[in-house]
């Protein structure tokens, strides 16, 4: 199925990293080089899946960066995932130092959440960022919420000037602006 801006010609997804703030990006690379743990909040489409996806980016190679979707794999076995992620000559070791990216935590149970903290603090996780869309509402132990302290950013959605500015610097493909005049009834005004 294509993606919405394949749908309307657009070669990649103009809301792609570039609508994330130089500031934020350094303080994502600074987390995580720093060993810290993140919670990044906010409402659907404000940015946090972008992030993790910055993340990824930055920080690939030699199969250091962990990324789960807890709403797809809601009951997950946090050792297997470390182990999938450093597998090394077909043998599974637990992996010294790894990233781990959690998208939409609230849905890991308290269980994991502490099985997250001591894979943090037994260093086979060296930094991890979660993201929800509020950080009470999570099921976060209070030790790992602890290690988060106040290392939390809240992120609001795009507004519709952000939004307009980011899309007048697209160009977009003449059959769309075609498609557009016909479904205006060839009035612009």
């Amino acid at each position: 199925m294509e993606a919405w801006y394949e749908t309307l010609g657009l070669p990649e997804d103009p809301f792609n990293e570039s609508t994330i703030s130089q500031e934020l990006k350094e303080e994502i690379e600074y987390t995580i080089e720093a060993g810290n743990l993140l919670f990044i909040e906010g409402p659907e489409a404000s940015g946090k899946t972008t992030i993790l996806n910055h993340a990824i980016n930055t920080f690939k190679g030699n199969k250091r960066v962990a990324y789960i979707d807890a709403e797809k794999v809601r009951e997950i076995n946090i050792e297997s995932i470390l182990k999938k992620r450093s597998r090394i000559l077909g043998k599974e070791e637990l992996p010294k130092r790894m990233i781990l990216l959690v998208d939409n935590v609230h849905y890991l149970s308290y269980k994991n959440t502490e099985r997250l903290k001591f894979y943090h603090d037994h260093d086979y996780i060296r930094s991890a960022i979660f993201t929800s869309s509020n950080f009470k509402g999570t099921n976060l132990s209070p030790s790992l919420k602890e290690r988060i302290g106040n290392r939390i950013i809240t992120l609001q959605k795009l507004s519709e000037e952000k939004v307009t500015k980011i899309l007048k610097q697209c160009v977009i493909p003449e059959r769309v602006v075609k498609e557009i005049y016909r479904l205006s009834d060839k009035n612009i005004h």
